[in-house]
């Protein structure tokens, strides 16, 4: 009997999840700086925010490490086996 209550519940929460409607509205792209490269050349990529309003942004992008190097990406960026972790906070909002 407890395994069915236990299955229930979790049921409830999984619909519960997925039907509440998110309260984030906006969209994010990646844009390169270039849009061609040749071997060696650098380039930057911007995340772009249109259409909504943000406190803080966190961004976790897989590069091809066989293909791009990492050289180097603004404050709040971290960079490990091929992921580059970006965190940025609005300083005029407050939570």
């Amino acid at each position: 009997m407890k395994k069915k209550i236990y299955i229930t519940i979790m049921f409830f929460l999984f619909l519960l999840l997925f039907t509440i409607p998110s309260m984030a509205a906006g969209n994010i792209s990646l844009k390169p700086s270039k849009s061609s490269l040749t071997v060696g050349e650098e380039f930057n990529v911007s995340i772009n925010l249109s259409g909504g309003s943000v406190a803080t942004l966190t961004s976790r992008i897989t590069i091809d490490t066989s293909k791009v190097e990492y050289v180097s990406g603004p404050t709040n960026t971290n960079f490990s086996n091929g992921r580059v972790i970006y965190t940025w906070t609005d300083p005029t909002r407050r939570f």
